[in-house]
């Protein structure tokens, strides 16, 4: 992982985090790649009417 990436990754469990609540740089990175992963997952699988073995 790059170190730019790696800045905007914290810079954005910082955001998100709050006293209560405290947001690990990675685990903004597993739910984006999650994100990620169902997205490709349904779009794949209409594009060749098939299911998907991603999910």
């Amino acid at each position: 992982m790059s170190d730019e990436t790696a800045k905007l990754l914290g810079d954005l469990a910082s955001h998100l985090s709050s006293e209560d609540r405290k947001i690990s740089p990675m685990q903004v990175a597993a739910h984006l790649l999650e994100l990620q992963l169902r997205k490709y997952s349904v779009s794949d699988a209409k594009s060749n009417g098939t299911a998907s073995k991603c999910a």
